[in-house]
């Protein structure tokens, strides 16, 4: 029968890799902007690529970062099963990685594999047959010049039983934009530089 961990429960089979887990993510981001911005003639020039391209260019990297950062992680099996690339930690839990759009779910089309991996199924063909099964889903920047966030989800029957967030780059940058009023100060200084010369003139 496959386990089914509590957030809490995944938590302290998860947390000694989480880190490693979301610098891989933001690392094959930054990978793929450096391909993209390659150019050996013009270092101006972007190269364009569409939507789908670039998903699954960037989708290659991060699976590149994951494998070289956990390949001598001790209790961490890293591998593909039946063509579904996923970090196997503790025999307790199966991370597989994808794009998630914006309501936080996996962007990729379901499949007949994927609405099984969902279904948190006992038995599926070349899958381990005990862990719980996870996504770690990633998100964009609007302007896909940056990895938007980073969540560690379980899906059960199409629906997220639980999610929890580990970066949200949208959240940093929200500070930045709330400092704008600040620039609205120095017209106050100079009334009050007005009204001092006002008495001493009286």
């Amino acid at each position: 029968m496959r386990l089914k961990l509590s957030l809490e429960e995944s938590e302290m089979v998860l947390a000694p890799h989480l880190s490693k887990l979301t610098s891989s993510i933001k690392k094959g981001f930054t990978d793929y902007m450096d391909l993209v911005g390659y150019d050996c003639y013009s270092k101006e020039r972007i190269i364009t690529f569409n939507s789908r391209t670039k998903a699954t260019l960037i989708q290659n990297l991060i699976l590149e970062r994951i494998k070289e950062n956990f390949a001598n992680v001790p209790g961490v099996a890293c591998k593909e099963y039946k063509g579904v690339f996923g970090l196997l930690i503790g025999n307790q839990i199966f991370i597989r990685f994808n794009k998630f759009n914006k309501r936080l779910e996996p962007a990729k089309a379901k499949t007949t594999q994927s609405k099984k991996f969902e279904k948190q199924q006992t038995v599926i063909k070349g899958f381990p047959r005990k862990p719980m099964f996870l996504y770690a889903g990633y998100t964009f920047t609007s302007s896909m010049t940056g990895i938007g966030s980073i969540h560690l989800a379980l899906r059960v029957k199409g629906h997220q039983e639980w999610i929890k967030e580990l970066f949200n780059g949208l959240a940093i940058q929200q500070p930045i934009a709330n400092l704008t009023p600040v620039i609205e100060k120095p017209a106050k200084r100079v009334r009050v530089k007005q009204t001092v010369q006002i008495q001493q003139a009286s």
